[in-house]
């Protein structure tokens, strides 16, 4: 679980250079902050192993 908190540290750290350092990464950074927020997101709300297994179901082959 402290994994998921610094891992969406790091995201929301790193959108916020990319943000800061060209327009071109704009939508770069702003798909990790929302990446960041989600998995925040998930981490307080302790649904954590719920997304992991769904994720986790959908990404199997189809069949």
């Amino acid at each position: 679980m402290v994994r998921i908190g610094i891992l969406s540290l790091l995201v929301a750290a790193t959108s916020t250079v990319l943000l800061t350092l060209t327009r071109r990464a704009k939508w770069w950074a702003l798909s990790l902050w929302i990446i960041a927020a989600v998995l925040t997101w998930f981490w307080f709300s302790d649904r954590l192993p719920t997304l992991i297994r769904v994720v986790w179901e959908h990404s199997g082959p189809a069949g």
